[in-house]
């Protein structure tokens, strides 16, 4: 399999600090509610093919009368970023984001966030088609970006006195650039116009909830993913709608699935030579003290689930589960022996670093095994790391 790029190819925002501030600096947006109903675009473009708007057509606006709209071409060679750009410090007591989102076709957006020479930090949106999405935004929730083209940071963090860009872009323009048309055809991914609109956008100083362990799990233990935004912050692969689901949500779909908490509902189909993956970005580091990776899971078909991490070096180690056809999510535990190195692993060691990881990626396999089609539904929920003992 060939490495698939996840969080790559933002080296155009490096150019930023050549740009020129836009709507007067990221300072404008603190502690200030842009609906976009005076007209003001706020934002700019970054790319030569994207066009920023404020769109009043009838019906468009999340609410009111007015949305912000960016037009861009997905294409290979093209990328195009909605930008926000700023001085050092105007950024330094925000919090937190919250705005409205729209895409006209189910995809990833990437929230990024550009510190002056040094780190780029990223957060993952997942869209559906022409329905708006709520985006709320911590700072935890933003994961350095590490891969080759990407800028050193000076220390690991986020830090916000420094931010001087805030950007929105598709995380498909990333994709779309592989050299291998297969492995696009194999991503669902194609060529053409697209628009996403934004509503009632806010940068604020107040913080969001934290999500809190349940106090009978092991001392240490942390969670990935616990559900708790309103959106999905997962990378996609392949020809697969996500959205964010409750026990509660699942009964309204008249499914009798038992989840605990918020999770994630995925729908695609199972065919010959297809991959559908789901990724999740973390701090790199985040698993040092990894003693197992543990979630709830259900599946609509028999499947076949690759687990995969990936570590900041190009080091990939993999591991499978069986997970047979059943409505109450089972627990799994991974102990990261389980994990051996892949094929196309390009590890500067040899051995997995735990220290080094990066994401975690599970991956339906039964159709690239040549298994029967079929249309399958995937719940997951509870993706936590339990730490060795102290």
């Amino acid at each position: 399999m060939k490495k698939l790029v996840l969080l790559a190819l933002l080296g155009l925002i490096a150019s930023v600090h050549a740009q020129p501030p836009v709507g007067g600096g990221i300072g404008k947006l603190t502690d200030t509610f842009l609906d976009f109903e005076d007209g003001q675009t706020v934002f700019g473009v970054l790319g030569e093919g994207g066009k920023v708007s404020v769109d009043k057509n009838k019906g468009i606006a999340k609410e009111g009368n007015a949305a912000l709209r960016f037009d861009y071409p997905l294409a290979p060679g093209q990328f195009n970023s909605l930008m926000k750009t700023g001085q050092p410090g105007e950024a330094s007591k925000l919090k937190s984001f919250r705005f409205w989102v729209k895409s006209d076709y189910a995809t990833t957006l990437v929230f990024v966030l550009q510190e002056q020479d040094s780190g780029r930090h990223v957060a993952l949106i997942n869209t559906p088609k022409n329905q708006w999405q709520r985006v709320e935004l911590s700072l935890d929730d933003f994961v350095l970006s590490t891969d080759a083209n990407d800028p050193q940071d000076n220390n690991g963090r986020l830090d916000m006195d420094l931010v001087v860009a805030a950007a929105l872009t598709d995380f498909k323009q990333f994709l779309i650039n592989f050299d291998d048309e297969n492995m696009r055809k194999l991503m669902g991914i194609k060529d053409g116009p697209h628009s996403f609109w934004v509503d009632d956008f806010e940068a604020s100083r107040e913080a969001l909830p934290v999500a809190e362990v349940d106090p009978n799990e092991p001392p240490g233990t942390f969670l990935l993913d616990a559900f708790l935004r309103p959106q999905l912050s997962w990378a996609v692969m392949g020809d697969v709608l996500v959205k964010q689901v409750t026990e509660a949500s699942l009964k309204e779909q008249g499914r009798a699935i038992t989840l605990r908490g918020q999770g994630l509902q995925a729908e695609y189909r199972q065919q010959p030579g297809s991959l559908i993956g789901l990724v999740k970005p973390f701090r790199t580091g985040a698993l040092k003290d990894m003693a197992a990776l543990r979630f709830a899971i259900a599946t609509e078909q028999p499947m076949t689930l690759l687990l995969q991490l990936e570590e900041t070096s190009g080091g990939k180690y993999n591991t499978t589960v069986e997970l047979p056809a059943d409505n109450k999510p089972g627990e799994v535990r991974l102990v990261p022996m389980l994990f051996e190195q892949a094929e196309d692993s390009k590890d500067n060691n040899n051995r997995l670093d735990l220290s080094q990881v990066k994401h975690v990626s599970f991956i339906d396999i039964t159709g690239f095994l040549g298994g029967a089609v079929a249309d399958n539904v995937l719940w997951l929920s509870n993706l936590r790391v339990e730490n060795k003992a102290p």
